[in-house]
C-alpha cells in the first residue's frame, strides 16, 4: 500500500471512530415498493453510518477475538473480569490501536517488530519488555487498583525501575488462562489512556520468528558499525574505517531494517542468507586479495567477524521459521 493510500485509510477510520464514539447517526427516509397485489409503501427507516465491526466472540478467548473487537466491548470485556493470576514467563504482545476500525489489525502487525511482550519473572516480580528484539525496560509487577475502574488488576509500573519509560503505567486482567487483556495510560492528570494491547502465553499467538529477530540485532549493528567508522580515527578502530565499508554498512543496515520492520519472513530469511553469503565472501576476499579489498581494507578483526558472523547468518536463515516463512 503507497503513502497515499495508508494515510487516506488512516484519515477514513479516525474519522469512522471519532462518529463511533461520539454516536452521529443520520436518518435516510425514502419510500420501497412491494411487488404483488396492491403494492403499498414500506414503513421509514433509519439508516446509521456507522460501520458495523466483525462480530467478536461471545466468550473471547484469543487475541483474535480481542483483533475483532471495537473499543467499547474491550472495555466492557475488561470491566467484566477479574485480575487473574500474574503471568510467568515469556509472552507474545499484540498493540490493539483504533479498535472497531479497518487499520486495527494492519497496524498491529506493523507494531510487532517493534514491541513483541514482555517476559515475566515472578521471583523477583518485575517484567522486561521485548523491543525491537531486544528485552529492555524493567517493571514491577503487583496486584493493585485500576485506573479504569478502581477494581483490583495487575499493574505494570515503571517508575522506579526505568526512567525512560517512566510516565508509563500498564494494568492487564485475564480473560482467558493465558490470554490478558490490557491497557497503557500515561501517568499526568487526567490519567490519559493511550492504547489496548494484549498479551498471549498460551503460544498461539505468531511471534516475530527467528529470523527477523536476528535481522532487527544485525540493523542496530550495522548501522552502528558505518556510524561508529566515520566517527572513530582508523589507527584507534580495530576494524575498517574505510568510507566504502562504512557506506556498504549504513546501507544494508537501512535495507535491513525496512524487511526486520515491514516484511515478512520469508524475505527475512533470504536477506539472511544472502548477507551471511556477502559476508563468507567478504573473509575469503580478504584472504585472497579479491574484489573490494582495496576498498574496503579489511582487518583481521574483519576476517574474523565475517567467517563468524556470516557462517551463523546462513544457517539461522537456512534453520529457522521454514514453516511460516
Amino acid at each position: 500500500m503507497g503513502r497515499e493510500a495508508a494515510a487516506l485509510a488512516l484519515d477514513l477510520a479516525l474519522d469512522l471512530a471519532l462518529s463511533f464514539e461520539r454516536g452521529q447517526k443520520q436518518q435516510v427516509k425514502g419510500k420501497v415498493k412491494v411487488k404483488g397485489k396492491g403494492a403499498r409503501l414500506a414503513p421509514r427507516r433509519e439508516l446509521s453510518r456507522e460501520v458495523v465491526p466483525r462480530k467478536m466472540s461471545d466468550s473471547p478467548t484469543s487475541v483474535d477475538d480481542l483483533l475483532r473487537a471495537t473499543r467499547r466491548q474491550l472495555d466492557e470485556l475488561y470491566a467484566s473480569r477479574d485480575a487473574g493470576t500474574i503471568p510467568q514467563g515469556d509472552s507474545c504482545g499484540t498493540a490493539l490501536a483504533l479498535p472497531g476500525t479497518p487499520v486495527t489489525q494492519p497496524v498491529s502487525r506493523l507494531a510487532r517488530p517493534l514491541w513483541q511482550g514482555k517476559v515475566f519473572d515472578p521471583a523477583t516480580s518485575t517484567l522486561i519488555n521485548k523491543v525491537l528484539g531486544l528485552r529492555l525496560f524493567v517493571a514491577k509487577v503487583y496486584r493493585g487498583e485500576s485506573w479504569f475502574d478502581g477494581k483490583p488488576a495487575i499493574i505494570v509500573d515503571y517508575q522506579e525501575t526505568s526512567l525512560l519509560v517512566a510516565p508509563i503505567r500498564d494494568e492487564i486482567r485475564e480473560i482467558s488462562p493465558g490470554v490478558y487483556l490490557g491497557m497503557a495510560y500515561l501517568r499526568s492528570k487526567g490519567r490519559m489512556r493511550l492504547i489496548h494491547f494484549a498479551l498471549d502465553l498460551t503460544g498461539k499467538t505468531e511471534g516475530l520468528g527467528w529470523n527477523r529477530a536476528v535481522l532487527l540485532k544485525l540493523t542496530l549493528v550495522l548501522l552502528a558499525a558505518g556510524i561508529l567508522g566515520f566517527v572513530v580515527p582508523p589507527e584507534k578502530n580495530f576494524t575498517s574505517g574505510a568510507v566504502p565499508y562504512n557506506v556498504f554498512h549504513l546501507v544494508f543496515g537501512a535495507v535491513g531494517g525496512w524487511i526486520a520492520l515491514w516484511g515478512s519472513r520469508r524475505s527475512a530469511r533470504v536477506f539472511n542468507v544472502g548477507f551471511g553469503v556477502i559476508d563468507l565472501y567478504q573473509a575469503l576476499a580478504s584472504a585472497k586479495g579479491l574484489f573490494p579489498a582495496a576498498l574496503f581494507l579489511w582487518k583481521p578483526a574483519d576476517d574474523v567477524i565475517h567467517w563468524i558472523l556470516g557462517g551463523a547468518l546462513v544457517l539461522v536463515g537456512l534453520l529457522c521459521d521454514r514453516r511460516k516463512a
